[in-house]
């Protein structure tokens, strides 16, 4: 089986199996031992049978075997799993045959790869113990294809048979299993497995051996006790002589950031620093992620965005030159009375580091700075990203541009977008620029029919001209046009948005009920602000800051308190639906159907019947609804 992979073999090196000459009695052997055990169920003691024929147990196994495996291999697994009695096969030929059905099960397009592949799993285990205690020997090839089928009661029993010294793998086998804990989220045994194969030879510092550090550090700080653990890890790599390089360094400094610990963040750059690594574009990608969380440190962004211009990243690195333009998008943005110097030095930032001809196209007014620094090194901008022309077209709105521009803007993106001009039409495959646009729209109330107009567009196909796909609304852009509505006291019609958004396979997040509950508040109507409050905590949702300060727009806060009280002890003194559902069955009063039809009316007691949906530019609610594509607000 394995001579046409042998270098050793020239003439045979990569050719085609060819099927080998049987004893003409194979078939007759195959037969009747096949129905033994169809028969019987049993083990199968082949060396009396093969006494019958003058030959030993071994020669009739390795003809059945070799035939099973040429012609009916799906049956080798009973076959092996029968035969495995006193006085048993070479255990070199079970192995060569275990592994060819793995490598075959692997290379099987079936849906039955897996159910296969959890056979040999099964027979493995069962056949792992010898009395004569030999020791099987496996690589990568036998357990490689077969991790991603174990479960994880499995995986561990395999690795146990390796630790107890039943099985003899090498270090790459170990490294394998080290990648597969780490991914699982088994950080424990991935250490082990680690250790391990450091102590079966593994270079340490070679490619695969760090790849498998680098898995397990970037898994840590899904682990309970996060950083902690991902520090922990380190010391243990440390202590058998992993030394830590930049890649190793830039894990530690993401996970840190992610805990929000910038500190670390910054200890781990420094020392980074101290012992000679130069910073990467990895580096400056996540430094600048640290930089969101602290976006007013002044001293920190600049500091990070004076370290990537120095190491030469900014315009060769498409992902660092686009976190620079958010970040200060959201630095300058932060403080909207200097809206339009904040528009201006991200566009100048902008126009440094990306081709602005896309924007000119579009028509976005530029500021001065911007032309000039367009006017540098032409020849060295990137092709603008989706992402950082959403960037900058979120600046752009929020620089006192009128509700006017903002809708000439976004109608001649459309516009291109059909045409199938690239950067302008690729942000059409992903909702952020329609969000942006929704937006800026939902902010006047006479624009709520233009944000209806945005939500429709994302639910109609763009032509083949475009090129690519149009994304569907997601649950932001849902939550942004409910909030249009429920900011303007139009709580029936954000009550639709969230059915109409509910029925799109979408369940409202934090910000949508949010929203809602500031929609109620606002409009001092405490039935529907206690309903809204109810249904988010049962949808699993928990108060964020956001929640708190809608539900102060309530104005009579002490009122408020007391509902929210008496809502909580009727809830803690309630009988379960279950036991309603139970009592009114056997009394037979229909209760229980009252009790249902009751909650289901509560939501619509709590909605206000309502007004017109804007105060200009649409003549009922019903134009709204066909703008928008199917929301029917009757």
């Amino acid at each position: 089986m394995a001579r046409r992979y042998d270098l050793g073999l020239p003439e045979q090196y990569l050719e085609e199996p060819q099927i080998p000459i049987f004893n003409p009695l194979v078939t007759e052997w195959v037969d009747v031992i096949l129905e033994h055990m169809a028969l019987n169920n049993d083990k199968l003691a082949i060396e009396a049978y093969a006494r019958q024929y003058g030959k030993l147990g071994r020669e009739v196994w390795s003809e059945v075997a070799l035939w099973l495996i040429c012609h009916q291999k799906d049956t080798l697994i009973d076959f092996i799993e029968a035969t495995h009695v006193p006085l048993y096969p070479p255990i070199n030929w079970v192995e060569d045959c275990l592994s060819h059905l793995a490598r075959h099960y692997n290379m099987t397009e079936t849906s039955n790869r897996h159910s296969w592949s959890q056979l040999l799993i099964q027979l493995f285990l069962k056949i792992v113990d010898r009395d004569t205690n030999e020791q099987y020997i496996f690589n990568s090839a036998f357990f490689r294809p077969l991790l991603p089928h174990c479960t994880v009661s499995q995986v561990n029993e395999l690795y146990r048979t390796i630790k107890l010294g039943k099985v003899k793998v090498n270090h790459h086998t170990l490294l394998h299993f080290a990648d597969h804990f780490a991914k699982h989220d088994h950080i424990e045994q991935s250490l082990d497995a680690l250790l391990e194969a450091k102590h079966a030879g593994a270079d340490i510092d070679g490619v695969p051996y760090r790849s498998g550090c680098s898995t397990l550090l970037r898994r840590s700080i899904q682990h309970p006790g996060g950083l902690r653990t991902c520090l922990r890890l380190i010391e243990n790599l440390v202590t058998v002589g992993v030394k830590l390089n930049r890649t190793l360094c830039n894990i530690v400094m993401l996970n840190a950031v992610e805990a929000r610990d910038i500190d670390t963040a910054d200890a781990v750059h420094r020392s980074a620093l101290e012992q000679g690594f130069v910073p990467n574009a990895y580096t400056c990608a996540i430094r600048l992620k640290a930089c969101k969380l602290d976006i007013s440190n002044v001293q920190r962004l600049t500091a990070t965005i004076e370290e990537a211009i120095a190491n030469g990243e900014v315009r060769q690195n498409i992902v660092v030159a686009t976190e620079i333009v958010h970040c200060l998008a959201l630095h300058h943005t932060k403080r909207f009375e200097r809206a339009l110097t904040a528009f201006s030095t991200v566009a100048t930032a902008y126009a440094q580091l990306f081709d602005p001809a896309p924007l000119e196209r579009l028509g976005m007014e530029m500021p001065k700075e911007a032309k000039v620094a367009a006017s540098v090194l032409p020849d060295v901008r990137l092709t603008p990203t989706p992402h950082a022309i959403a960037f900058l077209l979120m600046a752009y709105l929020r620089s006192g541009t009128t509700q006017d521009k903002a809708e000439r803007l976004y109608n001649r993106w459309r516009e291109l977008v059909e045409a199938g001009d690239g950067p302008l039409a690729a942000c059409a495959a992903t909702p952020d620029v329609a969000n942006i646009f929704l937006n800026g729209f939902i902010r006047a109330k006479s624009k709520l029919l233009q944000a209806a107009r945005v939500v429709k567009d994302m639910q109609k196909p763009l032509p083949e001209s475009a090129g690519v796909t149009q994304a569907k609304p997601d649950v932001y852009t849902w939550s942004i046009f409910l909030h249009g509505f429920a900011s303007k006291g139009e709580t029936k019609l954000a009550e639709q948005v969230l059915g109409y958004m509910r029925s799109q396979g979408m369940e409202p997040n934090v910000a949508t009920w949010t929203s809602l509950v500031g929609g109620y508040a606002a409009a001092q109507n405490s039935e529907g602000t206690l309903d809204t409050l109810r249904r988010m905590e049962r949808s699993g949702v928990t108060w964020n800051e956001w929640t708190h300060r809608g539900v102060r727009r309530f104005r009579n806060q002490q009122r408020l308190k007391e509902l929210l009280e008496e809502q909580r002890l009727q809830q803690n003194l309630d009988f379960s639906g279950e036991l309603k559902d139970g009592l009114a069955y056997k009394l037979g009063d229909g209760s229980g159907e009252a009790a249902q039809e009751q909650e289901r009316g509560s939501l619509t007691e709590a909605t206000p019947r309502g007004a017109s949906i804007v105060e200009r530019g649409a003549d009922s609610a019903a134009d709204l609804a066909k703008m928008a594509g199917g929301i029917t607000y009757a």
